[in-house]
Formats: C-alpha cells, structure tokens, sequence
C-alpha cells in the first residue's frame, strides 16, 4: 500500500513538474515574439538573418534562462578577476617585485625570443601543477615564514579542485560587484575606440580627413610590404622590444607616473596651438585632395510599357509597366502576370535612391535596347509610335515600349 501511495506520489510531482516546465516554455516563446515584434532594428536586415540562422540550434531568449547562467556564471568567474588583478597590480607596481620578476622574464623572451615556446607549459608547470601538488601535501611545521619543501608519503589533504562558490556568500556579491564594474569598463573603452575611429576612420561627418587616413595608410602598407626585408635586418628588433617593455613599465612606476603626467600636461598645454593649426593644416589638405573625389551617384532606371492584345475586344489592353520587356517564350502566360504597376506615378526608385526627375522619357530609339538585348529576331519596331511587337504571324499579341529615368543616390 506504501509503495503504491509513493509511485502516485512520484507520478504527480513528475505531471506538475511537466506542466511547469511546459508553462514556462510557453512564457518564453511569448516574450520571444513580443519582443521580435516590438523592439526596432538597428543593423542592416541581411546580417539580422545571418545571426539569427547562426544562432539556430541554440537555445532561444529566456529570462529564467538568462538569470540562471548569470548566476553561473557569477559563481565560476572569481579566477577571472584574480588574473584581473593580478595583471593590474603588474602594471602600475602596487608589487614591486611581481612586476620585477615578469620584467626580467620579458627581458629574456626578448633576447632570446625560443623561451616564448616554454612559457605556456612553464606557466602551467608552476602556477597549477606545483600548488596544487603542495595543497595535497603541505610542508611540514617549521620556523620558516615560508617552508618550500612538501611533505613525502600519502598526500595529506583531498585535492584542492576549484568549484562554484554558493550563491549567498561573499564571494559571489564581491563577483558580482566586479562583474557590475567590468561592464562600466567595458562601455568605457568600446564608446572611446568608436569616437577615435568615427573621427578617422569610419567616414563619418567629414568624410576628407577620412580619405587622407585612408591615403597614408595605404602608402604605409605598401612600403611596409616593400622594405619588410632592409627593416627586418638591419633593425635590432630584440633591443627595440625590450626597451619598449622597459620604458613603458618605468614610466608606470609611481614617481615617474606622476613626473609623466605632469610633463605630458605640459607639452600638452604647449602643443595645443601647434597641433590645432596643424589639425586645421591637414584638414584644409584633406578637403584640397579629397574633397570632390565622391560627387552624387546617378544612374538611369527603365521600365517598359507593355499591352496585351484582346482578342475577344478587338483592342488592346491597358498598359502595364513591369521591369522587363517581356520576351516572348513557350513558357509565358497568356495573361500579364509579372508584378506590375499601372501608371507611372506608381512606380518606386530603388531603396536609397531617389529619382532627379519627376517625369518619364520615352525611349526614340528602341532599335538600340532591342539590339543590345538581341532580341532582333523575336521583336518588330514601329518607328512612329516606338512600339516594340512581338513577331508571330499577322497579328502579334504583345507590345512593349521602354521608358526612362534618371536616379540619385540619397547623400545622408
């Protein structure tokens, strides 16, 4: 009777687990749609369909989902900000003798560039392998601040394997707080790196000064690729890391942090005029050079007026105006079916363009299109109405004549 009260029981949890879990997918998908429907776009739709065809097989956005990596996430990422840290402390000497130590091992890399090869199985030799192998067996006591010889035998203490630290601890609210501040930095150096690349690079505003970035880095490329050989060897490249690793890590020390600064605010302050005309200098070159080389794009866009002859009314049909000039074809309809508009004021110019001209001109030399085209054998010209006929017997069934535009590409 126990048994059967317990399966019943097991039963019931698994059905109310399976309509939670069926609830919660429904919910999901519903936030899915809303939020494709209401939220704007901001890229081009064509990459918009190439990531969303790249994320297929992954799972789709979910808040539950989404909340329950963060805190995944959150427990494991400590080691992350220990290295962060750590790699801080390196850089601006807050331990003298960890930036010593990673400066005399550069040092070497530099002048003997084969210990690069060792460094990553070194690095894991001493900063894994060896604590963990002295956390089994720890030294034995001794007066010594710090006793470097483990204990022989057994090990004495279960391996220490990192895991996941508890979601109300400590260390998971000072995770999160590093996480919270990561993603400040993060917005920080991406909106820098756009302004420094809008301002140069991307075209953007002033398009000159773009262009004269674009000439210099072309020309440096160039001669780059072409002296790559003299440079490689007559240039001590050896020497010339080793005091870049040097003098930027000098540079950083404290006192001579706070020296620079105040000798760059200096030559910043005197600089300021000569680099403005300079800036100015460039710009007025840039404009000079560069200034008229991207006038508006325009190109002509035609439509052809095509009817049909009605035989059971004896004349033909109101127009059509399609994209083509409709070849005859055993697989062609006897009915106009392409899509079509039915005046010219319906017609649209291309996404990005506008059109110059509010009228249409029509076409006075239809030989030269239906020439390019050779479509002589299957057309015959009306030269006093510019008709273009198809050819099949005593009386064609098809017309066509072609009309044209100009279009300018919208300048934003």
């Amino acid at each position: 009777m126990e048994h059967g009260e317990s399966d019943a029981s097991a039963a019931s949890s698994a059905a109310a687990k399976e309509k939670h879990q069926s609830s919660s997918n429904l919910t999901d998908k519903l936030i899915d749609r809303m939020v494709a429907a209401a939220l704007p776009s901001t890229v081009d739709p064509n990459d918009l369909d190439v990531r969303i065809q790249r994320q297929k097989g992954r799972p789709p956005f979910s808040i539950q989902l989404t909340s329950r990596n963060f805190r995944k996430m959150t427990s494991r990422v400590g080691v992350v900000y220990e290295v962060y840290y750590l790699v801080n402390e390196f850089l601006n000497w807050k331990n003298p003798s960890l930036t010593l130590t990673v400066l005399s091992i550069y040092s070497f890399a530099c002048l003997n560039p084969r210990i690069i090869l060792t460094l990553p199985s070194a690095g894991i030799l001493l900063w894994v392998m060896v604590p963990a192998y002295s956390a089994r067996h720890p030294p034995p006591p001794s007066e010594l601040q710090s006793n470097p010889v483990v204990s022989s035998g057994p090990p004495l203490k279960p391996p220490a394997i990192p895991k996941p630290v508890p979601d109300l601890s400590r260390e998971f609210f000072l995770n999160m707080v590093d996480t919270q501040n990561a993603m400040h930095d993060f917005v920080v150096v991406y909106d820098s790196i756009v302004s420094i690349l809008s301002s140069i690079a991307l075209f953007a505003n002033d398009e000159t000064r773009s262009s004269l970035v674009y000439a210099v880095l072309t020309l440096a490329t160039v001669l780059a690729y072409v002296l790559a050989p003299v440079l490689y060897e007559y240039i001590p490249w050896r020497v010339v890391f080793l005091l870049i690793g040097w003098t930027a890590l000098v540079a950083r020390y404290p006192f001579n942090n706070e020296h620079t600064k105040r000798h760059i605010d200096t030559v910043n302050n005197k600089l300021k005029t000569v680099s403005d005309g300079l800036s100015h200098k460039l710009d007025d070159i840039s404009r000079m050079e560069f200034g008229q080389l991207d006038p508006l794009e325009h190109r002509e866009v035609e439509v052809f007026e095509v009817q049909w002859f009605n035989p059971e009314h004896g004349q033909w049909d109101p127009s059509i105006y399609i994209s083509d000039p409709f070849v005859p074809s055993k697989f062609r309809p006897t009915t106009p079916s392409p899509p079509s508009s039915h005046s010219l004021s319906e017609i649209l110019p291309p996404m990005d363009w506008v059109f110059s001209y509010k009228h249409w001109d029509l076409d006075y030399t239809p030989i030269s299109w239906v020439t390019s085209r050779q479509l002589t054998h299957l057309f015959e010209i009306d030269d006093d109405e510019k008709w273009v006929y198809d050819i099949e017997g005593d009386n064609p069934t098809w017309r066509r004549r072609r009309w044209v535009n100009t279009c300018t590409r919208k300048s934003r």
